[in-house]
Protein backbone atom coordinates (compact mmCIF):
# COMPACT_ATOMS: atom_id res chain seq x y z
CA UNK A 1 0.00 0.00 0.00
CA UNK A 2 1.34 3.33 -1.10
CA UNK A 3 0.61 6.40 1.09
CA UNK A 4 0.16 9.71 -0.72
CA UNK A 5 1.85 13.11 1.07
CA UNK A 6 -1.82 14.36 2.42
CA UNK A 7 -2.23 10.72 3.99
CA UNK A 8 1.43 10.26 5.53
CA UNK A 9 0.49 13.66 7.25
CA UNK A 10 -2.55 12.34 8.82
CA UNK A 11 -0.37 9.68 10.52
CA UNK A 12 -0.03 9.40 13.92
CA UNK A 13 2.31 7.47 16.07
CA UNK A 14 3.51 7.98 20.14
CA UNK A 15 3.48 4.68 20.97
CA UNK A 16 5.62 3.41 23.78
CA UNK A 17 9.31 2.08 21.87
CA UNK A 18 11.23 -0.70 23.69
CA UNK A 19 14.16 2.50 23.63
CA UNK A 20 12.07 4.53 25.98
CA UNK A 21 11.24 1.48 28.14
CA UNK A 22 15.13 0.71 28.00
CA UNK A 23 15.84 4.38 29.19
CA UNK A 24 13.55 4.79 31.70
CA UNK A 25 14.68 1.56 32.65
CA UNK A 26 18.11 2.79 33.13
CA UNK A 27 17.13 5.89 34.73
CA UNK A 28 15.46 3.88 37.50
CA UNK A 29 18.03 1.58 38.10
CA UNK A 30 21.21 4.56 38.21
CA UNK A 31 18.78 6.31 40.49
CA UNK A 32 18.60 3.45 42.89
CA UNK A 33 22.17 2.59 42.73
CA UNK A 34 22.62 6.49 43.75
CA UNK A 35 20.34 6.10 46.04
CA UNK A 36 22.10 2.82 47.76
CA UNK A 37 25.51 4.17 47.53
CA UNK A 38 24.70 7.44 49.32
CA UNK A 39 22.36 5.44 52.22
CA UNK A 40 25.63 3.46 52.45
CA UNK A 41 28.24 6.24 52.98
CA UNK A 42 25.60 8.00 55.08
CA UNK A 43 25.36 5.06 57.40
CA UNK A 44 29.49 4.61 57.66
CA UNK A 45 29.31 8.32 58.39
CA UNK A 46 26.90 7.71 61.19
CA UNK A 47 28.19 4.81 62.64
CA UNK A 48 32.75 5.89 62.06
CA UNK A 49 32.67 2.29 60.42
CA UNK A 50 35.40 3.37 58.11
CA UNK A 51 37.81 0.97 56.62
CA UNK A 52 41.48 1.57 57.12
CA UNK A 53 43.70 2.96 54.44
CA UNK A 54 47.12 1.40 53.92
Amino acid sequence: MKLNDEKMKQVSGGAITSAMINALSKAVNTLYELGKATGSALRRLIKKSYCKVN
